[in-house]
């Protein structure tokens, strides 16, 4: 064998690296239409898209500038000055971002030569916002024409003046991965700049193109557009030159670059990327890209945690904790199948009790499986894995489910006799379930008929994605999530009395809708069942989800709760010294009792104490409860389970609601009975979108019922994007027995894929009081008041029926437009104690050891470390108030 020098080899990296690379595909595009219509460049989407591996893909485009814009039926063709952008709700800007940020990727394409003159020219443009056609708008701007073939701008500009013509293939390359990005240019597989070219405003987590061209006699076509992520090209160099080692130690230097930018930032300590985080977990290893879907499981006195990045090919990552509570990353662990596109959600399990920890592992490989396939590893300590390889590949059974469907993500329950029945993300052939069947080893899978939930359902196939599968006393109980409603994603608890179903709704607490969180996951740990989310505040910087609390799962008259874990009281180490809280009166009547220290919230805060409550008798009546409701009809249930009719808009439960049978584009009725004229003085309406709301004394005579939107609800969607689930028709002074309620399903051009454009109304609410206040004399709330900058203040208010309601508050305490409210179907009594975990812009609140819920504060303004309290009536609510800050190195049990 010839033997090669080190000096020739590293040349020869060299030249492969610096030319084109092909990587893992993120996004493609051939413009290729079997349809030419009035449609134009957005026909066949869908087609043309089919290998895009984003998460809402496909994506349409816009066009703007009075160009014509169309497809010839092989690519784009575009004439005279405009332009055409991808999505302009920035879905896609958002996921290229999380693919494309920090990583090494390269942009490729073809450009024909523009008919015009020479001072015409056509360009894409690359950037984190919308390109336009100025230049000085792009992070990357590509010009071309007869004379001045390829330009560059990063503010001053380079110019690459080769003159060519016709059709050429362009590619950018784009290094992010060092603290300046870089880019080198190549005209049909040759370089332009042999040396990178470092940029400065290719900034922030979004990424988006556009192609424009300038001046009316332009004509150019544009096609092939790919996307790539080039996956870790400097490890293959160094295992080359020095093996695995060197491998391990590049991947080291990338991650320590990302912790250097966390440092700066404030979001991680100074003392090194493995020190221990207290609330809100994040792994500090590629925090650009979205993680998240972690398994928990404990071995040997250590909680590991192990968890993915998607859609990416990344490994899984490790933390692991001592206690639970306090947890330390360790980074990646575990690699991605060479065979494969990608790995993403897993699970784990003991499956004998002298046997291995069981891995299960979803898995990508187009085209052969385009949707989750499953393998296996193994492990004997939890921490070191060993995959079963290509052979250990479970499939979906023809029998009784869609081959082409997903087949991911096990959670598996004991049943006592060595076995272990099973249940998992799957897409049935007939109506709505989920995978099912029994193992031994955890490897080896006898496949079942599907599991049924009797649970209302549009749509054939999946019914969701499981959270968590076990046995509480003489009941299974499942737990999943549900893919969008009207309003966001759902997740529903149900049980049987046999594995296999069918499953029902439990008597109470069985609903709840992910905001601002998504994908409740449960573990069974040392002490029961536990369960925790995954959690995106936006406004924090690079990190995408944070892993909350664990909660303890709790059974109460068949029902399921999450409830404060004891084992979480570690958090409490530095005791804050508060005063009494003092009365501050905010005019108009509005008393407050307000701690008079600040609070430094950028620590991990545990703040508890007692509030008074309103009687229960005190809650104002819903007018609608009663009212006879018609509407136009439902769409058709396939669980037939309750449906999505009329009637559901006003049953007072969140789990259901009305969801008309309109196509794009028309319009939907719905219309109350109140059984006679009544005084209004203010409605509210669960839905993303209204209409319009009229009013009617006799059922002839309309009159229109004026929105209260200048308020911005607070309230953030599974995405950390601000998003708008209610509106308010408030003050009114009206009389009225007949409410007509108008909808609109959005039109063909509005709709966006795997956007909300289904309309619905879960809830009604219609009440006799102009407004909700806080603090004042004719207010039934109590609660918490966390003071912010600005005109509004940020409310936690508990009403008389035990609902827990979250948003801002006017500095005199009126009115109350919360955006979030939950009700746990569970009365909390005349007093009761509340717990509030907080850090930075996250929180998560406790009644009576009970979990409410998540709380995203990355309002307009920040909070300023001032807490108050409100009470029923405008008196003194609170008692027992105490607070304490976490300390992850006076615990020193994380390892």
């Amino acid at each position: 064998m010839k033997k090669t020098s080190k000096f020739s080899l590293s040349l020869a990296l060299a030249s492969f690296l610096a030319s084109s690379a092909s990587g893992q595909l993120v996004f493609e595009d051939t413009f290729n239409a079997t349809a030419v219509n009035s449609g134009g460049f957005n026909n066949d989407i869908a087609a043309r898209q089919a290998n895009t591996t984003l998460p809402n893909d496909p994506y349409a485009y816009t066009a703007a500038g009075g160009a014509a814009i169309s497809l010839n039926g092989s690519n784009v063709v575009i004439a005279g000055a405009g332009s055409f952008t991808p999505d302009t709700s920035d879905t896609l800007a958002v996921d290229l971002g999380a693919e494309l940020v920090g990583e090494i990727y390269t942009i490729s394409f073809e450009l024909s030569n523009t008919s015009g003159s020479s001072g015409d020219w056509i360009g894409f443009g690359f950037g984190n916002e919308a390109v336009g056609a100025n230049i000085a708008d792009a992070g990357l701007l590509i010009r071309r024409n007869g004379a001045k073939s390829f330009y560059f701008a990063d503010g001053s500009g380079t110019d690459f003046s080769t003159t060519v013509s016709g059709v050429n293939t362009w590619e950018i390359k784009i290094d992010e991965t060092g603290a300046n990005p870089t880019v080198q240019f190549f005209q049909n597989g040759s370089a332009l700049n042999a040396t990178p070219i470092t940029i400065s405003n290719l900034t922030g987590t979004d990424r988006t193109f556009q192609f424009n061209s300038v001046n009316s006699n332009t004509t150019a076509t544009f096609d092939n557009l790919r996307i790539e992520v080039i996956p870790e090209p400097l490890h293959d160099a160094v295992a080359l030159r020095g093996g695995e080692e060197a491998a391990a130690r590049l991947r080291a230097e990338r991650r320590e670059a990302s912790y250097a930018s966390l440092l700066e930032a404030g979001v991680i300590r100074a003392d090194g990327p493995q020190a221990a985080q207290d609330v809100f977990f994040s792994p500090i290893s590629e925090p650009t890209k979205a993680w998240g879907e972690p398994t928990i499981y404990y071995d040997n006195g250590t909680y590991y945690m192990i968890y993915d990045y998607f859609p990416t090919p990344l490994p899984y990552g490790m933390a692991t904790s001592q206690d639970g509570v306090y947890w330390k990353d360790h980074g990646f662990i575990f690699e991605k199948d060479e065979d494969v596109d990608d790995i993403q959600v897993m699970g784990v399990h003991r499956f004998q009790e002298d046997g291995p920890w069981v891995m299960n592992y979803s898995f990508r490989k187009k085209p052969d499986y385009p949707s989750f396939r499953m393998r296996f590893a193994v492990s004997e300590d939890g921490r070191n894995w060993k995959k079963l390889g290509p052979e250990s590949t479970f499939l979906p059974d023809p029998r009784w489910y869609n081959t082409k469907g997903r087949w991911d993500m096990i959670d598996a329950c004991p049943m006592g006799d060595g076995t272990h029945y099973g249940i998992w993300d799957a897409v049935p052939k007939e109506g709505s379930g989920f995978g099912s069947g029994t193992t031994r080893d955890g490897i080896r899978w006898d496949v079942l008929p599907p599991v049924r939930m009797k649970v209302p359902a549009e749509h054939q196939g999946s019914g969701g994605e499981v959270g968590g599968f076990f046995q509480f006393g003489d009941r299974y109980y499942l737990l999943y999530t549900a893919y969008n409603n009207h309003l966001s994603r759902q997740e529903f608890i149900v049980s049987s009395q046999r594995p296999e179903g069918p499953y029902e709704f439990t008597p109470r607490n069985h609903y709840r809708m992910e905001v601002p969180h998504v994908y409740t996951r449960y573990y069974r740990l040392p002490g029961g069942v536990f369960g925790s989310e995954m959690f995106w505040v936006r406004r924090d910087g690079p990190r995408y989800y944070h892993f909350p609390l664990l909660k303890k799962v709790v059974r109460e008259d068949q029902s399921l709760w999450l409830k404060w874990w004891e084992a979480n009281d570690k958090l409490k180490v530095h005791e804050i010294a508060l005063s009494a809280p003092e009365e501050t009166n905010g005019g108009g009547g509005y008393r407050r009792f307000d701690s008079p220290e600040t609070i430094d919230f950028s620590k991990g805060t545990v703040i508890e104490g007692k509030l008074r409550l309103a009687k229960k008798t005190a809650a104002p009546r819903n007018l609608a409860r009663d009212a006879a409701v018609t509407g136009t009809p439902g769409v058709e249930d396939i669980n037939k389970a309750g449906g999505f009719e009329a009637r559901n808009a006003v049953d007072g439960d969140p789990a259901t609601h009305w969801q008309p049978d309109v196509a794009l584009g028309e319009t939907a009725e719905l219309h109350l009975d109140l059984g006679a004229v009544r005084s209004i003085g203010r409605i509210r309406i669960d839905s993303r979108t209204v209409e319009s709301v009229e009013l009617s004394a006799d059922g002839k005579t309309w009159h229109p019922a004026p929105p209260s939107e200048d308020y911005e609800p607070e309230t953030f969607d599974l995405n950390g994007l601000a998003a708008r689930f209610s509106h308010y028709y408030e003050p009114l002074d009206v009389r009225a027995r007949y409410v007509r309620i108008t909808n609109r399903a959005p039109s063909k051009a509005e709709a966006k894929p795997h956007v909300f454009s289904q309309i619905g109304i879960t809830d009604i609410g219609i009440f006799e009081v102009p407004f909700l206040t806080a603090g004042r004399e004719d207010s039934t709330l109590a609660g918490l008041v966390l003071e912010r900058e600005g005109d509004k203040d940020y409310a936690i208010l508990i009403g008389p029926d035990s609902t827990v309601m979250f948003g801002p508050l006017d500095k005199d305490g009126s009115p109350f437009r919360y955006g979030m409210h939950r009700n746990l179907d569970i009365h909390f009594g005349d007093e009761a104690d509340f717990r509030l975990i907080i850090r930075g812009e996250m929180g998560e609140f406790y009644v009576n050891d009970y979990q409410v819920g998540l709380i995203n504060f990355s309002g307009p303004n920040r909070l300023t470390g001032k807490i108050g309290f409100v009470g029923s009536g405008g008196e003194r609510a609170i008692s027992d108030l105490k607070a304490w800050h976490s300390d992850p190195d006076a615990s020193l049990t994380a390892r």
